[in-house]
């Protein structure tokens, strides 16, 4: 029996966790790929080790303290905790910009404006624009506030 469009996209769609900032956790789930952002990788640590253990790729991204990090042929690691970092930057740095206007108003959503400005100053963007997205951040950024995430 032949799958249906539909169900065929939902065996193929990603899993999305979004969820209030340091009370998330990696469950037992089986995935293929796994894709973390901005979660401690030390408070996750055992879950990526199941989640590896049960054949799936796993992508971290974060700018969070670490500790030791596992080495597996299926764990790909983008951890920089510098104090102009932010989990967009790595990611900015990973999709080689092309999304990078997102990772400017994740920026301004982070509190860090001069990684923000930065980056616009790298794409060339006008001030009204720079402006504009960085209100977008922190409206995002008070929104998360207001729904109980950090």
């Amino acid at each position: 029996m032949a799958l249906s469009r539909k169900a065929f996209y939902f065996l193929l769609a990603p899993v999305i966790v979004f969820s209030p900032k340091r009370k998330v956790s990696v469950g037992n789930k089986r995935y293929c790929n796994v894709t973390l952002l901005d979660l401690s990788y030390e408070k996750n640590r055992d879950a990526v080790e199941r989640l590896l253990n049960t054949g799936a790729d796993v992508r971290y991204f974060d700018h969070h303290f670490a500790g030791e990090v596992a080495r597996h042929s299926r764990l790909e690691v983008h951890i920089d905790t510098g104090p102009q970092i932010c989990t967009s930057t790595l990611v900015n740095d990973y999709l080689n910009g092309r999304h990078a206007k997102w990772a400017v108003v994740a920026a301004f959503g982070d509190a860090l404006p001069k990684v923000g400005n930065a980056l616009a100053h790298k794409l060339g963007l006008e001030a009204n624009v720079t402006e504009v997205l960085a209100s977008l951040g922190h409206y995002l950024k008070l929104l998360r506030l207001r729904r109980g995430y950090q």
